[in-house]
């Protein structure tokens, strides 16, 4: 049976990424870098850009986070065999490590993006914006969340942040979870409320 080992350190992403491979037919492992003998060994391996260093069996598919990630200035960077996103939809895990497996290499598209598009202006989190700290939104879910009570609509929001349409809907439905909101309009009026934006109609 093919094997993936995940060398992540943070548990709700470690969590996350396991739960994702393990509905594939793969044997998904923790595989935490810090033990004496290194990583477990696997035919693909998921790390950490500070995990690199103790993967040296296989190329890795390396876990960054956006295009501000030391990686792109590792040394480590040419080892990997594939790069993916902290916050990239659950599908791009998968097909980054089916890609990998092939003897392919893989870049997720949304960085891809983001790497080619450069960095685009966004609204900026506000002092008011403490409830989506409380909720624990990722940065790139308060991004989408921000613009979203602004009323730019998901195709505005993707060429603002430079990412695919599927990645802000993903986002968006995350954000609507954490903080207990209905739809998009609630999503405004709540953040209004809260001094995070000015209100303004949501579509």
């Amino acid at each position: 049976m093919t094997r993936v080992a995940l060398v992540i350190n943070t548990p709700s992403i470690r969590r996350r990424i396991m739960g994702v491979l393990s509905s594939t037919e793969w044997e998904v492992v923790d595989s935490p870098a810090s033990v004496p003998e290194g990583p477990a060994p696997a035919d693909v391996v998921v790390a950490e850009v500070e995990a690199l260093g103790n993967v040296s069996e296989t190329r890795p598919i390396a876990l960054v986070d956006g295009v501000d990630d030391p990686f792109w200035h590792s040394p480590f960077r040419h080892r990997v065999a594939g790069v993916v996103g902290r916050d990239d939809p659950d599908h791009e895990f998968v097909t980054a490590v089916r890609e990998v497996l092939g003897g392919r290499g893989w870049v997720s598209p949304e960085l891809a993006l983001m790497v080619l598009c450069g960095p685009r202006d966004i609204s900026p989190v506000s002092p008011g914006a403490s409830i989506l700290d409380e909720a624990r939104l990722t940065q790139r879910e308060k991004d989408v969340v921000l613009l979203v009570a602004e009323g730019y609509s998901n195709n505005e929001i993707a060429m603002r942040l430079c990412i695919g349409v599927s990645t802000v809907k993903f986002h968006v439905s995350n954000a609507l979870r954490k903080l207990e909101c209905r739809d998009r309009a609630h999503l405004a009026v709540v953040l209004h409320k809260r001094g995070s934006v000015p209100l303004r109609p949501v579509a």
